[in-house]
């Protein structure tokens, strides 16, 4: 089984050239990521994770710095 998911998610200009602050759709929280990590499939953003299941809940993995990890929806879950 493929481990990788696409989440939707708002992109905004980071602090950096090289850098983006994405808001995941269904969640308050930002994060930083590296521009690579985000791509655009028509007019909607994407951001990669990593996703796995602990004690019954779904999990990403972001491809942050501290590689952060948030609970995710089924219907949240887009395979690459």
């Amino acid at each position: 089984m493929d481990n990788y998911i696409e989440l939707e998610c708002a992109v905004f200009p980071g602090m950096f050239s090289d850098e983006r602050v994405v808001q995941l759709c269904g969640h308050d929280d930002a994060f930083f990521v590296s521009e690579a990590a985000v791509h655009k499939r028509g007019q909607k953003h994407f951001l990669k994770a990593f996703v796995f299941e602990c004690h019954g809940t779904k999990w990403a993995r972001l491809p942050t710095d501290y590689g952060r990890c948030i609970p995710v929806d089924d219907n949240l879950l887009c395979k690459p």
